[in-house]
Order: structure tokens, then C-alpha cells, then sequence
């Protein structure tokens, strides 16, 4: 049995975690054991390493070796490299009044940190938010030129998604050592703004739970267990199942 799921035809949900209600309900034989894989899943690949929801897109600087500071600069949502983040930083503070060109990120590609160099007195406060712990550096206030302390993580962490669905028994997937409602695990592997389109080439089939389906969910997460809330675009998803013989 084939079953198409578009997010946005959903009875209620967003794209990240969408229902669909069925009438009539879907029943299967009782006397039998059934499974259930992803045939495909497309998305597109739009979760922001940049937001609100992630407190990380805000940032103060001062020109004058700290005696003044500016008010929160606000960095746009979006998927960032270091080499954007170090664009969008200067356009703030040139369009704050300031010297953008004294403040640049740089990637430092043989440690994986990140370089800040500060010219003519300009410092970075960077104690109010995450974002410090983005490009690798502590919670403080940055006040010469110098190489990241940590790793810098432009991706928060997350490496992969997850696509649960309520129907998995949860005693057939595991993530991270926890039983889970997760079907399949893809990484997002194309450019930012680009169609994530998972085809696997051998589909996994998972048991399920129910012989009654009356609504499945489809939940999006990240590798770290966090639902990708910024998701604005429609999701679609191919689920097949099949008897398990």
C-alpha cells in the first residue's frame, strides 16, 4: 500500500510536523504483521543556522575601544558560512555608522576555528547570545585580533534528520540509544535553498504499532532530537506498507 503526504494538505501541523487525518480510517488485517519504509521524502534545504528561535542573531560592537557600545545588530535568518556571517557583520555596522572592514571573520581551515581580526579600536560583544558559540569562540567581549578558542560549529550541531512517524514501533528504531518513532535518517546534502530529495535506494521497512490507522504524523528533526521549527516550505513524503511475511 502506497500513501502520499503533502504537509501543506495536512488537516493541521506545520511543514516540520504535520497530521493527516483519514476518513475512512485505514484497517488492516489483524490476523497479520505489517511494515512500513519511506519510498521518498523532499524538502528543501532552508533550516536557518541563523534565527531568533536559535538566539544567536544578534551582536553589539563598540568603535571606541569599549567606552560606547551600539544596540543589538540584527543578522538576517538564513543559512550563513563564516564567510557570510563576516559580510552581514560589516554591512550591519557600516549601516550602524560604523567601519564595517575593522571587524572580519575568517574561516581558518587547518584548525576548523575561526579567525577575528579588530582594527582602530573596534571590539565585539559577544556575552548576550549564542552566538559566539557558532563560530567557536567563548562568551566574551573581543577585544584584539585572534584565533577562536573551540571549533567552530556553523551547522549548530546538527549533521543529519530524522523523519519519525508515530506509526514505527518504537521497539523497531533507535537513535542515540533511545527507542524511537524514527523511519528513516538522511543528511542534507545540497546547497542552501536546494530540494532535499531523498530517494533511498533500499528502503527500510519498520514494524508498526497500529492494524488502525486513523492519522499519521510526520515529524522533521534534526540529529539532536530538535524539531526543525523554521521550516516554511511544504514537505512531501511516500510512505509504503507492506505485509510482513
Amino acid at each position: 500500500m502506497k500513501i502520499d503526504l503533502t504537509s501543506s494538505n495536512s488537516t493541521f501541523g506545520v511543514p516540520s510536523n504535520f497530521t493527516t487525518i483519514f476518513q475512512p480510517a485505514i484497517t488492516l488485517d489483524p490476523h497479520k504483521d505489517y511494515k512500513i519504509g519511506v519510498r521518498s521524502c523532499r524538502l528543501w534545504n532552508e533550516n536557518p543556522n541563523i534565527s531568533p528561535t536559535l538566539a544567536n542573531n544578534t551582536f553589539k560592537y563598540s568603535s571606541d575601544g569599549g567606552v560606547t557600545w551600539s544596540g543589538d545588530l540584527t543578522i538576517n535568518q538564513g543559512i550563513y558560512s563564516v564567510d557570510d556571517l563576516s559580510s552581514a557583520v560589516q554591512t550591519l555596522i557600516t549601516s550602524d555608522g560604523g567601519v564595517g572592514t575593522n571587524v572580519r571573520l575568517d574561516p581558518d581551515y587547518n584548525t576548523l576555528k575561526v579567525y577575528i581580526t579588530l582594527q582602530n579600536n573596534y571590539q565585539l560583544d559577544m556575552t548576550t547570545n549564542s552566538f559566539n558559540s557558532l563560530i567557536g569562540w567563548n562568551a566574551m567581549i573581543v577585544t584584539a585580533s585572534g584565533l577562536g578558542q573551540n571549533l567552530a560549529d556553523v551547522s549548530n550541531g546538527i549533521t543529519s534528520y530524522n523523519l519519525e512517524c508515530n506509526l514505527v514501533d518504537s521497539n523497531s528504531s533507535y537513535v542515540n540509544g533511545k527507542a524511537s518513532s524514527a523511519l528513516l535518517n538522511f543528511s542534507p546534502n545540497v546547497n542552501p535553498g536546494s530540494l532535499i530529495n531523498v530517494t533511498p535506494f533500499s528502503v527500510e521497512y519498520l514494524h508498526m504499532n497500529s492494524h488502525h490507522i486513523q492519522q499519521i504524523n510526520i515529524q522533521i528533526v534534526s540529529n539532536l532530537g530538535i524539531q526543525l521549527v523554521d521550516l516554511q516550505s511544504p514537505i512531501t513524503v511516500s510512505l509504503e506498507i507492506i505485509e510482513d511475511k
